[in-house]
C-alpha cells in the first residue's frame, strides 16, 4: 500500500468562504492541560466578524476569553484550510473572531483503496473470539482498511471488532480481518497490523478518514511547536 507522508501540498487560489452550520476544529492551549482540540461549528458570518459557537457541551460549554489565540481548521470543497486567530468577544455560549485572512489552503489527497493516511487515531479492538479489548493506535487509514501499531502480532485471518469514536458522529463498530501483520519500520517490540474492513460503510469511511485529516494537521501543528522549542 502506498503511504502519503508528504500528503498536502499549498494549494493556489483555494478561497475559504465560512458558513452557517460549518463544522470546524478549535485548537486552544489550557495552562493545566496543554493543547486541546474541541469540534464546534459556525453561527453566522458577518462583514467584520464570524460567530462560533463555544465547544463543549449544553450544560458544559467551554468559556472563551477575548484576546484568546486559537488554530482553527476547516476541511471544505476538497481543501483543508487552517488558520490562526484569537477571540474578539465571547459570551457563554458562542465567540467572535475577526473574518481570517491568514489562512493556509491545501488540496486533499484522491482517496482510492491504494491511498493510506499515515496518522495516530485512538482505536479499541478485540479478536472477536476473545472478550478481551485493547487500545491501540492506527498507523494509517485507508478506505477499505487501517494499520494498526499493536504490542503483539495479529495472526493473519483474524475476525477483528474495532470501536472509533469520531468527535461529531454516532460511535461506530466495525468488523475487520487482519490480513497481515510485521515488525514495526521504527518502534522497537511494535508490530503493524493491516486490517481490511468486512462492513464498513461508505459514510462511516469518509468519517474516519475525515477525522484523520483533522488529526493529521493537529500532528503537524505539534511537530512545528517542538521543533521551535528544540532549536
Amino acid at each position: 500500500m502506498f503511504l502519503f507522508f508528504g500528503l498536502f501540498k499549498k494549494s493556489k487560489g483555494a478561497a475559504l468562504k465560512l458558513k452557517q452550520r460549518q463544522e470546524v476544529e478549535v485548537e486552544l492551549f489550557n495552562e493545566d492541560t496543554g493543547y486541546e482540540f474541541h469540534f464546534t461549528q459556525v453561527l453566522d458570518v458577518q462583514s467584520k466578524k464570524v460567530i462560533i459557537r463555544s465547544p463543549g457541551t449544553e450544560r458544559r460549554p467551554i468559556r472563551m476569553i477575548p484576546g484568546q489565540m486559537l488554530n482553527l481548521t476547516v476541511v471544505e470543497d476538497n481543501n483543508v484550510y487552517t488558520f490562526e486567530t484569537k477571540v474578539l468577544d465571547a459570551g457563554e455560549r458562542e465567540f467572535d473572531i475577526a473574518l481570517p485572512s491568514n489562512i493556509k489552503a491545501e488540496p486533499l489527497p484522491s482517496f482510492d483503496d491504494e491511498h493510506q493516511l499515515e496518522v495516530a487515531i485512538k482505536v479499541e479492538y478485540r479478536a472477536m473470539n476473545s472478550a478481551h479489548n485493547q487500545m491501540a493506535n492506527t498507523y494509517s487509514v485507508a478506505n477499505n482498511g487501517l494499520m494498526l501499531t499493536t504490542n503483539l502480532p495479529v495472526p493473519t485471518g483474524t475476525q477483528l471488532l474495532l470501536d472509533i469514536e469520531i468527535p461529531n458522529a454516532p460511535d461506530f463498530s466495525i468488523k475487520g480481518k487482519a490480513v497481515s501483520s510485521k515488525a514495526h519500520p521504527t518502534i522497537k517490540n511494535k508490530h503493524i497490523c493491516e486490517v481490511e474492513y468486512e462492513n464498513v460503510t461508505q459514510e462511516e469511511s469518509s468519517a474516519i478518514i475525515r477525522y484523520a485529516i483533522f488529526a493529521k494537521k493537529r500532528a503537524e501543528r505539534l511537530a512545528a511547536r517542538e521543533a521551535v522549542q528544540t532549536v
